[in-house]
């Protein structure tokens, strides 16, 4: 996690939003979500919880003049449940990452295509993502440490 709260560090320049994207109502795909349930009731950082349609909450993003997007999303990376990489928005694709990659590439281009603004995605390897089921122990411990270091991000700037 240190390596990863260094990239946060590094990429979260200026003004940013953190984007939870996810269904909550699927197990480790609730994961964005969660992570933007416990920053908001820290306060440190604007968060709009996106769910499934990140494209929706486009004109709220953009109302906040950001200089930087984390969207944090459940994703297929190959990893161990819980682990979690940054990627930038170039690496988003439909097909790729996230289940919900043709929506993040689309989003990610009109975001682009309506301010200058740095974008990323942090991914959060999910381990099942079952109807019914909530956050498995290791991505529900991954989403309490990137609150925190999200956190802890802003409170050093």
């Amino acid at each position: 996690m240190k390596c990863l709260r260094e990239q946060l560090r590094a990429a979260m320049d200026g003004t940013t939003v953190v984007v939870g994207v996810g269904n909550r109502l699927k197990g480790d795909d609730a994961a964005g979500p969660a992570v933007v349930d416990l920053l908001a009731a820290q306060r440190t950082v604007a968060c709009i919880d996106a769910g499934v349609a990140p494209e929706n909450h486009l004109e709220k993003i953009v109302a906040l003049k950001p200089d930087t997007v984390l969207l944090v999303d459940a994703v297929h990376f190959g990893g161990k449940p819980g682990e979690a990489r940054l990627f930038e928005a170039e690496q988003i694709g439909p097909g790729g990452l996230s289940t919900h990659g043709l929506s993040l590439q689309m989003t990610c281009e009109y975001l682009g295509a309506r301010r200058p603004v740095r974008i990323f995605l942090l991914g959060i390897q999910a381990g099942s993502a079952d109807l019914g089921q909530g956050l498995s122990p290791p991505v529900e411990r991954a989403t309490r440490e990137i609150a925190r270091a999200i956190a802890d991000t802003q409170t050093d700037a």
